[in-house]
């Protein structure tokens, strides 16, 4: 069981932050969305950019093992990160305007929806172009 687990150590550790990063997302989008009476693309304009910073401590961090700290290194990852997040988040939006605002599905719904896709490209962005930890 260790073994696995060592084996599997960055996928866990991506799955686990990832849902702690879905959690933050969804409350963002809940609060803004049903508390804040903010329309339905700036709830999720605001979830993505709180859970976009959030995603990036914890990926760099518990997830690709921290790498190096300094300012350029962090800079660059951390607009590779913005940039890899941005294309997502684009996906993310088009599909909450096509699914709640044109053909009327609940938000949240579509958020959780929404999210399983996101989640899985932005772990492999994350992987291969961002961290590159292989």
């Amino acid at each position: 069981m260790r073994t696995l687990i060592l084996k599997y150590k960055t996928m866990l550790s991506y799955l686990f932050f990832g849902v702690l990063t879905t959690l933050v997302n969804m409350t963002v989008y809940y609060v803004c969305y049903q508390g804040g009476n903010m329309s339905n693309t700036g709830s999720t304009a605001a979830a993505w950019l709180v859970s976009v910073v959030f995603a990036f401590v914890t990926n760099k961090q518990y997830v690709f093992d921290g790498g190096v700290w300094t300012l350029r290194g962090a800079l660059g990852e951390g607009i590779r990160f913005a940039g890899g997040r941005l294309g997502t988040g684009a996906v993310e939006l088009v599909l909450m305007y096509l699914t709640v605002d044109l053909l009327g599905f609940p938000g949240i719904l579509m958020k959780a929806a929404a999210n399983v896709l996101v989640i899985v490209l932005n772990y492999v962005i994350s992987k291969k172009w961002i961290f590159q930890t292989d």
